[in-house]
């Protein structure tokens, strides 16, 4: 059977997704240097007609599910410079970049962090699904069905 039309439309489904997934990320306050966006691919597999939305950022889930870091050991410094750098943030007077970094990693080390969660991917779903993702499939999947039994009516009708 031809499949294509519900191919396309898988692929619709999931870019709608991928899209909604961007917008819930800028709408509660987690877009900061567009990287957890930018890692968001949606890739449709013909063979099993089914549409995957991944989150290729490692940091992805704990934005999702607000899963925080256990006190007991400093994390690394570097991100914690480039998250400082991207952010605009400055040192107090005298204070280096390392040196503010130095003093957030010990402080989480010691405390920890307890993120709140900020779903972003399971609103998505969610959303699309109710407001049209559905019927696209639907519509589609019913489109291939029809014009495969159209191409078999006329085969067989040039049979008898």
């Amino acid at each position: 059977m031809d499949t294509t039309n519900t191919i396309q439309a898988l692929q619709e489904y999931g870019d709608l997704v991928r899209e909604q997934m961007v917008e819930n990320l800028m709408n509660n306050r987690s877009f900061h240097s567009g990287d957890l966006a930018r890692s968001i691919v949606n890739t449709v597999h013909a063979n099993s007609l089914t549409a995957v939305i991944e989150v290729n950022a490692w940091y992805g889930i704990t934005v999702e599910e607000g899963i925080g870091r256990k006190s007991g050991k400093m994390p690394p410094i570097a991100p914690i410079k480039n998250w400082i750098k991207q952010s605009g943030l400055r040192p107090k007077a005298g204070a280096t970049v390392e040196q503010f970094a130095f003093a957030i990693a010990r402080n989480i080390g010691k405390y920890g962090t307890n993120p709140k969660p900020r779903p972003f991917a399971a609103p998505a779903v969610q959303s699309v699904k109710e407001q049209r993702g559905d019927l696209l499939i639907e519509n589609a999947m019913g489109k291939d069905i029809k014009e495969d039994l159209d191409v078999a009516f006329k085969q067989s009708a040039q049979w008898q």
